[in-house]
């Protein structure tokens, strides 16, 4: 058995919205091209149609407070490809990825 994504199966990207961050603007559904966000009912977008995400990454570039990641994708050549597997970093309990934690001192 392969550990390589089957080619006949379409990948989506994890979309991790940072709730303390997102200010509920509605940018993110806005510039959504396949319109995969619905909101809740106090404005937080959800995730309502993962499987049509297109990997554009409008939401992310478009979002003015950085509450929007795309996880799992793999750029080469310019084009977005999916990447198999786990994310490539999970949100810690501040919503900041690990790997992007700010260190002492304020260099990285």
């Amino acid at each position: 058995m392969s550990d390589k994504p089957d080619k006949g199966k379409k990948e989506v990207p994890l979309i991790l919205i940072n709730e303390s961050l997102c200010k509920r603007c509605g940018i993110c559904s806005a510039f959504c091209p396949t319109k995969v966000f619905d909101a809740r009912e106090d404005g937080l977008p959800l995730v309502a149609r993962g499987f049509d995400c297109i990997w554009c990454g409008l939401c992310e570039m478009r979002c003015p407070d950085f509450a929007i990641l795309l996880k799992g994708e793999n750029e080469q050549d310019g084009q977005k490809e999916p990447q198999g597997g786990e994310p490539v970093a999970k949100p810690t309990a501040n919503g900041v990825p690990k790997d992007k934690e700010p260190v002492a001192g304020g260099v990285s």
